[in-house]
C-alpha cells in the first residue's frame, strides 16, 4: 500500500477516495521520546516518509508441513506468523548543515537498539492509531552518495526488526461487579454482573484481526475465581482466600504469563497443574464469571488490547 504523508502529493478526487495525506508516522524511543516521521516542518525532526514504505500488510508465515509416501502434496501441522520487517524510506532535513546533523543525532540516538525497542506507530485521520514495538535494524550506516546525502539533507532507508508480527490498536478494560442485569459487553463502557457468586455470562466483542491475551485483575474479597470462555471452551481457576484488600493481577500475555497477588507474592501454584490462560479470540467471546466467596466489594477486570494483521 502506498502511504503518502506530507501535502504535496497529488490525488485523485471524487466520491469515495479518501485523502491519504492526512496519514502521520512516529517513532517513539525506549525512553518515551516522540518523533514525528512524517512532518517536514517539524523543528524538532525535520523528516519525512517518501515513497516505498514497506512491512506494514499480511506478515510472513512459515509452514510446518509432512510428507506422506501415500499421496502427492504434503499435510500442513502448523503456521506460525515470523517476525516482521518493516521498511520506511526516509528523507531528513535542516535549514543549516547544525541543523541537520543536530535532527541526525537526536534520530540515531532514539533509534539505538541497544536502548530497546521502541514503537512504530501510523496513525489515521480518523484519529485511529496502530502501533508495532521494533527494533532499528539497518540505514544509518553512514553512506555517502552524491544522491543520498548534501550539506544539510540526507536520505536512507530505515529498516526496523518486530519481534511480534502484529499491530496494537485499542486498549480495552471493562469491570464486572455485582449488580446489574446486562448480558452483553459493549467495548469500553464498564458493565456490571449479578449476584456475589455467580458473577454471570458477558459477551466480549474483539475487534481486531488475531486472538488477544487479556490480563486479569480480581480484587476480593473471594476464595475461588472461575474464568471461561464458553466460546472456546477453556477455562482456568484461580483458587486463593483473598481479603477485600487483596488484588490478584493475572498476566496471560504472550512473552509475559504471571500470576501474582498483590504485586510481589506468586500465584502459579494456585492456578493448578496445568492452567489454560486463553485468548479472546477474533469477534464474540461468550465468557462465564464465577467468584466464590464474594461480596459487594469485589470484581473481576479484563483488560486487552486489539491486534491486528496490517498497519492499516
Amino acid at each position: 500500500m502506498a502511504l503518502l504523508v506530507g501535502g504535496s502529493n497529488t490525488l485523485p478526487t471524487g466520491p469515495g477516495v479518501p485523502d491519504v495525506r492526512a496519514t502521520t508516522v512516529t517513532w517513539t524511543s525506549s525512553s518515551g521520546r516522540v518523533t514525528s516521521l512524517s512532518d517536514f516542518d517539524d523543528p524538532q525532526s525535520g523528516a519525512f516518509v517518501m515513497p516505498g514504505v514497506a512491512g506494514t500488510g499480511l506478515p510472513e508465515y512459515t509452514y510446518f508441513t509432512d510428507q506422506s509416501p501415500a499421496f502427492d502434496g504434503s499435510v500442513v501441522r502448523g503456521v506460525r506468523a515470523g517476525q516482521r520487517q518493516i521498511t520506511i524510506p526516509l528523507h531528513l532535513w535542516g535549514p543549516d548543515r547544525p541543523s541537520c546533523l543536530a535532527r541526525f543525532h537526536r534520530l540515531v540516538q532514539d533509534l539505538n537498539p541497544l536502548s530497546g525497542p521502541g514503537t512504530l506507530a501510523f496513525s489515521e485521520a480518523d484519529g485511529s492509531t496502530r502501533r508495532i514495538s521494533a527494533y532499528y535494524s539497518d540505514g544509518f550506516t553512514g553512506q555517502e552518495d552524491d544522491d543520498k546525502t548534501g550539506r544539510h539533507w540526507m536520505t536512507a532507508v530505515l529498516v526496523f526488526i518486530a519481534p511480534s508480527p502484529y499491530w496494537l490498536g485499542e486498549d480495552r478494560t471493562v469491570t464486572f461487579q455485582v449488580g446489574g442485569t446486562s448480558d452483553t459487553f459493549l467495548p469500553l463502557l464498564p458493565w456490571k454482573v449479578r449476584d456475589s457468586q455467580v458473577l454471570g455470562s458477558v459477551k466480549v466483542i474483539n475487534l481486531g484481526e488475531v486472538y488477544s491475551y487479556p490480563v486479569w485483575t480480581i480484587r476480593g474479597p473471594a476464595t475461588v475465581a472461575t474464568i471461561t470462555n464458553t466460546t472456546t471452551g477453556e477455562s482456568f481457576v484461580l483458587t486463593r482466600s483473598m481479603s477485600s484488600s487483596d488484588t490478584a493481577v493475572i498476566d496471560t500475555r504472550e512473552g509475559v504469563k504471571s500470576a501474582l497477588l498483590n504485586g510481589s507474592t506468586n500465584l502459579w501454584p494456585n492456578l493448578g497443574s496445568s492452567p489454560v490462560l486463553w485468548p479472546l479470540r477474533p469477534g464474540e467471546n461468550n465468557l462465564s464469571l464465577t467468584v466464590t466467596g464474594a461480596s459487594s466489594a469485589s470484581s473481576v477486570q479484563l483488560s486487552y488490547t486489539s491486534r491486528y494483521l496490517t498497519a492499516f
